[in-house]
């Protein structure tokens, strides 16, 4: 199972791209790499194509994160669920998924 992660802020060069490139980070460093699809977008139009604001490609840099992203729109498609929220998560998946889930939760909430 692929746990989706949408980060959204209004145009997708400053925040959501930060978001996502610490969560991306933060996942690679817990070997939950093939459980997570992450991704950002903004709710506006007038950045896109663009990469990440100068400023937060600055800050990642600093901290050793990488991101090459460029900005996009949210869709109707990113917002469509590929599975009804009924679907349980197998046992499986939330025993592999905890431990380290939980050190990410730790990390970011600072």
């Amino acid at each position: 199972m692929t746990i989706n992660v949408l980060f959204v802020c209004l145009g997708n060069i400053c925040r959501s791209p930060m978001a996502e490139a610490i969560f991306q980070q933060l996942v690679d460093e817990a070997g939950l790499s093939d459980k997570f699809r992450i991704d950002s977008a903004g709710t506006g139009s007038w950045h896109v194509g663009e990469k990440a604001h100068p400023g937060t490609r600055r800050i990642l840099s600093e901290h050793g994160i990488g991101y090459n992203g460029r900005s996009r729109q949210v869709t109707a498609h990113d917002l469509a669920d590929p599975k009804p929220t009924s679907s349980p998560w197998t046992k499986a998946t939330a025993t592999t998924c905890a431990a380290p889930l939980a050190r990410i939760q730790t990390s970011i909430a600072c």
